[in-house]
């Protein structure tokens, strides 16, 4: 136990998990599985008591190239069993990003395809969008709330401009949960590695984590990435926090992603967090019945066997 003053006049008092005897080293590998294991900044930040360990850190440690990147043979995402979307990031002078993602029944996002590009205006990204997959059908849209502020040479907003050259877009749910929410697919996508495999993986930590532990995490969506999405899973590899300053007990900072190359991790966050981007059941087909022809032809039937 640590107590501190602070210059508040409070005092502020950290209890480690240890003063606890229940919370035994079972304890500590079936919990700090679920967070990517001991070594992992959120467990050193949460359960060490290590406010500064997040600043500087990958903010999704967790992920393996080998594990996470899956190409699908006869590309599976284009049948009924997924329902396709698209999750936009605007941008001029930084990347117009988007993601192009499917979703099946059990939630597990899987992004199959990007685009990016600088410097170019809004209906030159939306043809480029809607072309680059034409005559696939897509669910709907979500793109960056912050498009409902309106353009400085138009009445209009960057929302409304994007719906009015095709791409009719909800918007995203860009709250800093949408981190944590990647990082259980993430985490479940490894579980899933790991009961197949039989063994733990490496970035989930210690060894003896147990089975129950592993099937526990494989219960949330996984996420997984094509490998055409290079651009994408490289800025999630390389996304970090920013620096922290001073003392975090006597003034408490957000914390936030560094504000570079981040319209990937941006674009798979709307799609992960926003609850719109779900599998929509396809209807069934009814094969239309016309009655008449039926009784016409049923009635030319017996006028021939009954002469």
């Amino acid at each position: 136990m640590r107590v501190e003053r602070l210059k508040s006049g409070f005092v502020h008092v950290r209890l480690h998990y240890s003063a606890d005897p229940r919370k035994d080293a079972d304890w500590v590998a079936m919990q700090s599985a679920k967070v990517g294991g001991v070594n992992s900044w959120k467990w050193r930040k949460e359960q060490e008591i290590d406010w500064n360990v997040a600043a500087g850190q990958r903010i999704w440690p967790m992920l393996d190239e080998a594990v996470h990147v899956q190409a699908w043979p006869g590309e599976q995402y284009l049948n009924p069993a997924w329902t396709l979307w698209r999750s936009i990031d605007h941008g001029i002078r930084h990347p117009c990003c988007c993601a192009f993602v499917a979703v099946n029944a059990e939630h597990t996002l899987y992004v199959w395809d990007e685009y990016y590009k600088t410097d170019s205006v809004i209906v030159e990204n939306c043809q480029n969008i809607i072309d680059r997959h034409k005559g696939i059908e897509f669910a709907g849209n979500v793109i960056d709330p912050s498009t409902r502020q309106r353009l400085a040479d138009k009445p209009s907003s960057i929302l409304e401009e994007y719906a009015r050259h095709g791409l009719v877009s909800v918007p995203a749910d860009n709250s800093a949960a949408g981190y944590d929410a990647v990082a259980r697919g993430l985490l479940s996508t490894l579980a899933r590695w790991s009961i197949d495999k039989n063994a733990v993986h490496p970035k989930l930590g210690e060894a003896k984590v147990s089975r129950q532990a592993l099937f526990e995490l494989a219960k949330a969506p996984a996420l997984l990435f094509h490998p055409r999405c290079t651009r994408i899973f490289r800025e999630m590899q390389n996304l970090r926090f920013r620096d922290r300053r001073g003392d975090p007990a006597q003034h408490a900072e957000p914390e936030k992603a560094v504000d570079v190359a981040d319209e990937g991790p941006d674009v798979v966050r709307y799609a992960r967090q926003s609850r719109v981007v779900t599998f929509v059941r396809p209807k069934p087909k009814v094969d239309v019945f016309d009655v008449m022809e039926q009784l016409q032809k049923r009635g030319k039937t017996l006028n021939r066997i009954t002469g």
